[in-house]
């Protein structure tokens, strides 16, 4: 918890773009249910029951509204998400390198290349 806490100062100022990748992921998650939804009574009355009038009633387009919202969705929840984690690690990065900028000459000589990249 106490790192979730540190990370989280990284974070918040992300707090809209996670929101909104989050509300895109409910849509994914909606839309999947209606694919689901609409291929079930697809099967059930047009290729098991033989209705050649559901037809008329499930039109193709509606299949393809639902992939292209889905489509929209995703791309807004991945690009959000890693706009949100890309603009963390650079905040990170920053306070990495003002630490490291202000700590003394002293703790260079004393510290191995290697262990300070560990440390890091």
């Amino acid at each position: 918890m106490k790192n979730v806490k540190r990370l989280w100062k990284y974070f918040k100022d992300n707090k809209l773009f996670i929101l909104m990748a989050l509300l895109a992921s409910a849509v994914v998650s909606a839309t999947d249910g209606a694919t689901a939804y609409l291929v079930k009574d697809i099967l059930d009355e047009i290729f098991i029951a033989k209705n050649k009038d559901m037809l008329r009633l499930i039109p193709p387009i509606v299949i393809i509204v639902i992939y292209g919202i889905r489509l929209a969705a995703r791309f807004i929840q991945s690009y959000f998400i890693q706009f949100a984690g890309h603009h963390a690690v650079q905040n990170i990065r920053k306070d990495l390198y003002h630490k490291m900028i202000h700590l003394p000459m002293g703790y260079y000589d004393k510290n191995d290349t290697g262990a300070m990249m560990h440390a890091s």
